[in-house]
């Protein structure tokens, strides 16, 4: 993959609508890893999971409402240990 997001781990969060969707489907086209988090993240897991071109590319999704403080520092070290890290936070 001929991309500067090709192998980037990517946060996005609002993913399962809208833009944050849209992202989610543009980066892991491109092979970027993203971790999915929204309110209903089982919404759109398996749509950006088979967009991915590469079997290489991780797409997981986390609840999470980020208006809970408590419950981002959580799903934020689960993400991290899931993925060995976050380059890039949407």
């Amino acid at each position: 993959m001929n991309s500067q997001l090709a192998g980037k781990k990517v946060l996005i969060t609002g993913a399962s609508s809208g833009i944050g969707k849209a992202t989610a489907l543009a980066l892991v086209r491109l092979g970027a890893s993203v971790s999915l988090v929204s309110r209903n993240p089982d919404r759109v897991l398996a749509e950006v999971s088979a967009a991915r071109n590469d079997d290489s590319v991780l797409v997981k999704a986390y609840a999470l409402d980020l208006a809970d403080v408590g419950s981002v520092a959580i799903a934020v070290k689960k993400i991290v240990a899931d993925f060995g890290g976050i380059d890039v936070l949407i």
